[in-house]
């Protein structure tokens, strides 16, 4: 994994702007299109999350290898949901 964070910023030429833009995105996808082409060994990046910079998120390349589904759990679950909720302090309106 490509760290686009700190330090790992500066070492390809970028600034948090690449993972702090407000949508449609586009700044983000050219950026991780290049870095996927600049770095074919690569299986994805690391990037501090937009609506919690506190939390490093991934962006995996689906030429990743060894990477496969282990399980999927297709039902929300309401735990976790309303854990979020609480921790962001945020709720559901009808």
């Amino acid at each position: 994994m490509l760290r686009l964070y700190g330090a790992g910023l500066a070492a390809v030429g970028a600034t948090a702007e690449v993972s702090s833009c407000p949508p449609p995105y586009e700044i983000p996808q050219e950026w991780s299109r290049a870095l996927h082409l600049a770095f074919p060994q690569i299986s994805g990046i690391d990037y501090r999350s937009r609506h919690d910079n506190d939390k490093i998120a991934d962006a995996i390349f689906d030429t990743a290898p060894n990477l496969r589904e282990l399980s999927r759990n297709e039902e929300l679950n309401t735990d976790a949901f309303w854990k979020l909720a609480e921790r962001y302090n945020v709720g559901m309106a009808p």
